[in-house]
């Protein structure tokens, strides 16, 4: 398991765009072979803070909507590649 911890991700909500921050854990797959089952990756993301005016602001119910969680996803694999 691997946390998660401040990556920067853009999300996009009815065409406004914000910059945040997203915490959560990451596990990666596991190929168990013939003896033991084998496991997707799994991304649990549990946080996601933007900022306004130099203060921050916990906005993790975003969370809640399946394409918002699919757009971070999709970000944190783009950022793991580069």
């Amino acid at each position: 398991m691997n946390t998660i911890t401040e990556e920067l991700v853009t999300i996009d909500i009815n065409g406004r765009t914000i910059d945040c921050y997203v915490w959560g854990y990451f596990h990666p797959a596991y190929d168990g072979g013939r003896d033991e089952p084998s496991e997707h990756e799994v991304y649990e993301l549990t946080h996601v803070y933007t900022e306004q005016d130099g203060k921050q602001f916990e906005i993790s119910e975003v969370l809640m909507f399946e394409f918002v969680r699919e757009s971070i996803i999709n970000q944190l694999k783009e950022n793991v590649s580069e």
